[in-house]
């Protein structure tokens, strides 16, 4: 899952998810709050590693993980038509709710969906030359 679009949230808070990500999400897949105020769809596999990483974690630290993550996540699936039903509460949260489009990003593994003017404000703050300054940090 790579790559960007930007789509419409009808009126019923729905979005179509792009044809070409779609396929990897699979029927049944999760979605949760994500980092950085945007909307996560995990496939079902990715979720259950990202449960099974977050359960290796000193009991403390696991319940604030589990609660960010699990709060709001619900299992869900696609219309006929490609699109998602956001619940109001995760729309809330992400701040999608009064927003007329949103931006839907391909993560390798994961899909997020950001309102579009938090999404710009972050790409301004990911310039090559920091890019460059966390790989050479890492050397990667």
């Amino acid at each position: 899952m790579l790559g960007h679009a930007t789509n419409t949230i009808d009126q019923k808070g729905r979005i179509s998810i792009p044809a070409k990500m779609r396929s990897k999400l699979g029927p049944d897949f999760v979605a949760s709050r994500g980092l950085g105020d945007c909307l996560t769809l995990y496939p079902a596999d990715e979720w259950a590693k990202l449960m099974e990483e977050i359960s290796t974690l000193p009991e403390e630290e696991r319940e604030i993980v589990e609660d960010f993550y699990c709060y709001n996540a619900s299992t869900m699936n696609l219309d006929n038509q490609g699109r998602l039903l956001m619940n109001a509460e995760l729309r809330d949260e992400v701040h999608l709710s009064n927003e007329a489009e949103a931006i839907i990003i391909g993560r390798y593994s994961k899909i997020e969906i950001w309102n579009k003017s938090l999404y710009e404000e972050r790409r301004r703050i990911a310039s090559a030359d920091k890019v460059r300054e966390i790989r050479k940090k890492h050397n990667i």
